[in-house]
């Protein structure tokens, strides 16, 4: 089983996350292709993207990092920290798009999840099996 399928699985479970990049503090940097922070806490993200009423996983989504994507295109920006500990299932991404570059001191997966789903036109969805999260549906428009 992928350790991408043992994150979702221990969602339901008594297993923890350990992700392997650094937790941040309030501090933000600007960032370029996705935007930029003012170094608020206060988010653009509408409170209906990837809602959830899971609770490891809404703490997931909300846990802040530092991030600096640079040269990121949709196929590949799933794969990088912190997102890559779950599972996405990606149809229809944009060809030939332009390059996502980020760097910010601080900010949640649902705050990076959205600023990707903008700058690419990107719908992205939370799937369920037997009411437990499964992975992110990830569409391009």
């Amino acid at each position: 089983m992928s350790d991408r399928s043992n994150f979702w699985l221990s969602l339901g479970g008594a297993a923890c996350l350990a992700v392997g990049v650094s937790a941040c503090g309030t501090t933000g940097t600007t960032g370029s292709g996705g935007g930029s922070s003012t170094g608020a806490r206060i988010s653009d993200v509408p409170a209906t993207f990837l809602a959830t009423d899971h609770p490891r996983l809404a703490g997931w989504l909300e846990q802040r990092f530092e991030v600096n994507y640079r040269n990121m295109r949709p196929d590949i920006v799933f794969d990088q920290d912190p997102l890559s500990d779950i599972r996405y299932q990606a149809f229809n991404l944009p060809e030939n798009a332009p390059l996502f570059h980020l760097k910010e001191e601080s900010i949640s997966r649902r705050e990076l999840l959205h600023k990707i789903a903008k700058f690419w036109n990107l719908d992205m969805s939370l799937v369920y099996e037997g009411g437990s999260p499964t992975h992110v549906k990830v569409a391009g428009r």
